[in-house]
């Protein structure tokens, strides 16, 4: 256990009240050798009115570990709906309907999980820590991890496309419906299919 307690009940006293030197043997010979407290113990033998527990040897408890995560460095959905620009003008037009990503251009940022801190029991003995879980990035085609694992990163020009918690590059891009108000303006830095037609308006 991290927590030793020490409780003097009165009435179950066979002899006088145990002293300091008393109380430190009793937790020697249960094997109690890490973190005790001789003031808490002294407190507690002279305020034997207190029928509480009072805490004489406290262990380190153990600090569990982070789990690692991950930072899209876009935006995840594009919400295809209108920005109203300060004057209270709407722009139907510019909707970022496709988001473009340069080869190099980091799109994912990973921090590690941490193996957390160890503690120690007040029989001295450690005490494991659990450690964080890892996440790992979600490499899609025409991206790259880092040497170091921290950063997923595109290798070609093209559209960011995120499912299934990978990201991918595509150097094409397929719209098999018009581009009217609906789609916006389209800004493709790969090749661009449209189905049907596109209007101006």
């Amino acid at each position: 256990g991290t927590v030793a307690n020490l409780q003097i009940v009165a009435a179950e006293l066979e002899e006088a009240t145990p002293d300091l030197d008393k109380i430190k043997q009793l937790l020697k010979e249960n094997d109690v050798v890490f973190g005790v407290n001789e003031d808490s113990i002294t407190n507690a033998l002279s305020n034997t009115e207190n029928t509480g527990p009072t805490v004489i040897a406290q262990g380190i408890p153990v600090q569990a570990g982070n789990d690692a995560t991950i930072e899209l460095l876009f935006e995840v959905q594009s919400s295809a709906e209108p920005s109203v620009d300060d004057r209270g003008r709407i722009d139907y037009k510019n909707l970022h309907f496709i988001q473009n990503a340069r080869a190099g251009q980091i799109l994912a940022r990973k921090t590690p999980a941490t193996a957390g801190t160890p503690g120690k029991s007040v029989f001295g003995t450690p005490v494991a820590a659990k450690p964080g879980r890892d996440r790992q990035l979600g490499k899609g085609t025409n991206t790259e991890i880092s040497s170091d694992g921290l950063e997923l990163s595109a290798t070609i020009d093209g559209t960011i496309a995120y499912k299934f918690n990978t990201v991918a590059i595509h150097p094409n891009e397929n719209i098999p419906a018009s581009v009217d108000t609906k789609t916006g303006n389209i800004d493709c830095v790969g090749s661009l299919k449209i189905g049907k037609d596109i209007s101006s308006d």
